[in-house]
């Protein structure tokens, strides 16, 4: 049990780090974490051409927190461009996200 819970990454505070690092008219539809290579993958839409750009560049900035960014699946209508991300984060980020082992009691007197 103590072995799966230091493993345990707790994403409640991807959500502050996400929203601090988002443009301002872009937003995120869909959010998906996959553990197994710590990838974050989110259906982004943004506003123009020039917001999805400064969103990618927002993300491929922030290099000790993602090591990788991929775009896909890019289309526009009516001059709303939406798009898939997978950003890769980096194993040091995410250990800050990993929730804290709580204290066996029994070895407490």
């Amino acid at each position: 049990l103590k072995s799966l819970l230091a493993s345990h990454v707790n994403l409640s505070p991807t959500f502050p780090w996400l929203e601090a690092n988002t443009q301002i008219n872009t937003y995120f539809s869909n959010f998906r974490f996959d553990k197994k290579n710590n990838s974050l993958s989110l259906s982004a839409t943004s506003k123009t051409f020039n917001d999805m750009a400064e969103q990618i560049l927002a993300f491929e900035t922030l290099k000790d927190q993602v090591s990788k960014v991929e775009v896909s699946n890019i289309s526009s209508k009516t001059n709303i461009w939406q798009y898939n991300l997978d950003l890769t984060l980096s194993p040091s980020f995410l250990t800050q996200f990993q929730a804290p082992l709580a204290e066996d009691s029994s070895e407490n007197p």
